[in-house]
This record gives C-alpha cells, sequence and structure tokens, in this order.
C-alpha cells in the first residue's frame, strides 16, 4: 500500500539523483504514462477512451462500493483528481504521475477508511500498443520494442468486483501499457509487485548544452560529454 503512496516520488528521486546535474541545469526524472500519452494518435486516444476491464466498467466511469469490507484506501487517494471518498467525487487535485511521500503517521495507520461508501473512476487501461497508436517511430521504438518491463512514475486504479485495485504502471516486453497491483480496498496488500523492473529516465537538456564525442581512449567506447557554451 505505502508503494501506490509513494512509488511515483521515489522513482522520480532516483533518476534526479543519478542524472540531474544542477551546475549544468539538467534535471531528469521517470517516464509517465502522461508522457506516452502525448503522443497517442487518433486511434491510440480511441484505444485508451474506449478501454472497457473484465468488470465491465469503462474508463473514466465511476463505481461505487459500498460495506464495511471494501472501502480502505492509500493515503495519497484522497488527494487525487477524480477520486471520491465517502461518495463525493474530486474535481481537483494531484495527477496520477504528481510525486508524494508518505509521513510516519501515515505508515503507522497504514491505509484509510471511507464512511459510508468509496467512488471509484476507472483510470487503469491496459492494452497492447501497435505502432500505429504513436505519433512518432522513434518515439515508439525508445518507449517500446524493449527486451524488459520498466515502471512509469504513475498510478491508477481499476475498478473490479468486489474492490478496487490501486497500482503502478508499466510498460512490459510485450509492448503493453499494464500495471503492478499493489493495495485494494479490502485492505489486501498484494503480493504481485516486486519492484525489481527497472525505471526509466527522462534527461531535459538546456538549450545552451553541447553533446559532443570524447577524445582519445573513451572515442573508442562511443562516450560523449556535456559541455555548456560560454
Amino acid at each position: 500500500m505505502a508503494a501506490y503512496n509513494n512509488a511515483v516520488y521515489i522513482f522520480n528521486d532516483i533518476c534526479k539523483s543519478l542524472y540531474s546535474n544542477e551546475k549544468l541545469h539538467i534535471y531528469a526524472r521517470n517516464l509517465t504514462i502522461e508522457d506516452i500519452e502525448q503522443h497517442f494518435t487518433q486511434a491510440g486516444q480511441n484505444a485508451k477512451e474506449e478501454y472497457i476491464n473484465n468488470n465491465s466498467v469503462k474508463y473514466g466511469e465511476v463505481k461505487k462500493y459500498e460495506g464495511n469490507n471494501n472501502l480502505k484506501y492509500p493515503w495519497i487517494y484522497e488527494q487525487e483528481k477524480n477520486s471520491g471518498v465517502n461518495g463525493v467525487i474530486k474535481e481537483d487535485g494531484i495527477s496520477a504521475s504528481d510525486s508524494y511521500y508518505t509521513s510516519r503517521e501515515e505508515l503507522t495507520n497504514q491505509y484509510k477508511t471511507a464512511s459510508g461508501n468509496l467512488l471509484i473512476t476507472q483510470t487503469y487501461y491496459g492494452f497492447n500498443v501497435p505502432k500505429e497508436y504513436i505519433d512518432n517511430e522513434v518515439f515508439y521504438d525508445m518507449v517500446f520494442n524493449r527486451p524488459s518491463a520498466y515502471y512509469l512514475a504513475s498510478r491508477a486504479v481499476d475498478a473490479q468486483e468486489g474492490k478496487a485495485v490501486f497500482s503502478i504502471l508499466l510498460v512490459d516486453q510485450k509492448n503493453r501499457i499494464y500495471r503492478d497491483n499493489v493495495f485494494d480496498s479490502n485492505g489486501n496488500t498484494s503480493d504481485d509487485y516486486s519492484f525489481f523492473e527497472p525505471i526509466q529516465p527522462i534527461i531535459c537538456l538546456p538549450l545552451d548544452i553541447q553533446i559532443v564525442p570524447c577524445e582519445g581512449e573513451n572515442s573508442q567506447t562511443n562516450m560523449h560529454q556535456l559541455n555548456v557554451e560560454n
């Protein structure tokens, strides 16, 4: 459950620690689902909007959960846009890819429980992504056609029968947008996720950065260095 709260922050923090450089004004973060969606063609956008899960809940639709056993949710969920704690859909809030880090109090209490009912907006969609879903072939080859899965710094919720499933998104080796389930509204922490998959950094460079080949023995390994224009 803490993974749903903290994974986006942790993935971005790892990328920042490894690849950011304040002196050169270089900023690094992890790839998000929004980065992929920005390159959806109309066919890709249609596939997203028409996605229906195995409980017949369509992307963007709301499912109500009632009763004493399926109203639990991670702390961050009530801060997310389109969440529905205690019967009210939150119209404004953080996105699925905004960073958050759980406090000591939140770790101690593990989760919160809605009173009355829990409204879940279907934000998860998972499908194979063919090339016609992406508007840029280079981007497609960088993001998909990969030998192993990797995590996105994005959360999603799936309205299943009898429980809502809180997940971290990933791209797998089958060219699918997929997920690792980490918590459900029955209060179960999933054994499905391991966080053994790699992450995918995005490195943002300023316009005055020059990327030039290294000289000498490093040139044999095709190494490059970054130079800032004077």
